[in-house]
């Protein structure tokens, strides 16, 4: 049986990796995942937020917005706390991949994970034998501020042998066909480098 192939979106926010994600879907049947999935299943538990609520304040404008109920911390801060100051410190720092892992069957699909950005907990993937590409999206004027992912590089998997980097780089279209036009190049691309 063919192994499973993950391909792993990594890039500041606004630099389109739900974007290019959904067009890989709708192109190639890609079968989408998120690391962060797990992660707002927790904090949403820690903070006693029910999935409503959350999905309510987690859009676009919403999630930098300080809330009374997550200790007047934002969406994004309250993930990031719940990641980075409990989760991890308790159950390492491979705990979020490990936790998609256990959700994927392998069965030979392609998956697209859209919020890719530390190291450890791409290393399961890579311990279980699946192709593994990374591509690192870069847009004008988006970067990792305020964030606590970062480009991944190939010194962060030395000797690994089932990991491909990419590099993909957007503008700041003015056109919205052009901006689809590129995403779905750069999804054919990237569908040729899995194979």
């Amino acid at each position: 049986m063919p192994k499973t192939k993950v391909l792993i979106l990594n890039g500041p926010p606004s630099s389109g990796k739900d974007s290019l994600a959904e067009v890989m879907d709708i192109l190639f049947d890609a079968q989408r995942r998120s690391f962060k999935t797990h992660l707002v299943e927790l904090t949403r538990c820690f903070y006693g937020i029910n999935r409503g609520q959350w999905d309510e304040w987690y859009t676009t404008e919403g999630k930098e917005v300080p809330r009374q109920e997550l200790d007047f911390q934002s969406c994004r801060e309250a993930l990031i706390f719940v990641s980075e100051t409990v989760t991890k410190p308790n159950f390492g720092d491979g705990y979020f991949g490990q936790a998609l892992l256990s959700s994927m069957p392998d069965d030979g699909s392609v998956y697209v994970l859209s919020d890719g950005g530390f190291p450890a907990e791409i290393k399961p993937f890579l311990d279980r034998g699946y192709k593994v590409v990374v591509a690192r999206l870069h847009r004008d004027g988006h970067t990792f501020a305020n964030d606590s992912r970062r480009y991944l590089t190939t010194a962060q998997f030395a000797g690994e042998r089932s990991i491909i980097f990419t590099d993909e780089h957007f503008a700041n279209y003015e056109n919205l066909a052009d901006y689809h036009a590129k995403l779905e190049q750069v999804a054919t691309r990237l569908m040729e480098v899995m194979q």
